[in-house]
């Protein structure tokens, strides 16, 4: 299941996704979860909310900061079951697809105590290419045995391939 926003609401979301990540600003979180929950009201369908593990270190890292506050919303627990096994490279300046998928090749562990038998909210703040979310659900199905992985990003970077 793909979730999609509208023109509007893109600007919207990318509008406050540039707040949240430059500077904590309550007023932004909160306009971004609302418009987050409008597209998450099918709370019966995730058992919990998985967010993509940052690639880089902050002192904020705006995936867990909102998937917190969606899990919150929803009532669903959010839990940081898949971890890095490795120091992540920024994929966003990384053009070849193939590189792509040799630098995240095994980057990924998951704990599937968390995840057997379980429809999982895969969630993340931005994408490109798709790569890393296709392969932290493919690890969620294949090592984590979930029964079902939807996703949702928030915005997409600007695509230069």
């Amino acid at each position: 299941m793909v979730m999609t926003f509208s023109r509007q609401n893109v600007l919207s979301s990318a509008n406050c996704y540039y707040s949240l990540n430059t500077a904590v600003m309550p007023q932004q979180q909160m306009a971004l979860l609302k418009l987050l929950l409008r597209f998450c009201s099918i709370r019966n369908k995730f058992d919990l909310i998985i967010p993509v593990p940052p690639s880089g270190k902050r002192p904020l890292q705006p995936v867990i900061v909102l998937a917190r506050g969606i899990g919150k919303k929803l009532g669903l627990p959010v839990v940081e079951c898949v971890t890095t096994t490795r120091p992540a490279t920024q994929l966003k300046g990384v053009k070849d697809s193939e590189k792509r998928k040799e630098l995240l090749d095994g980057l990924y562990a998951v704990d599937r105590t968390y995840t057997q038998g379980k429809s999982i909210l895969l969630f993340d703040d931005l994408y490109r290419s798709g790569a890393t979310m296709n392969a932290v659900t493919d690890l969620l199905v294949s090592q984590g045995e979930a029964e079902v992985v939807r996703i949702l990003a928030i915005t997409k970077t600007r695509n230069t391939r």
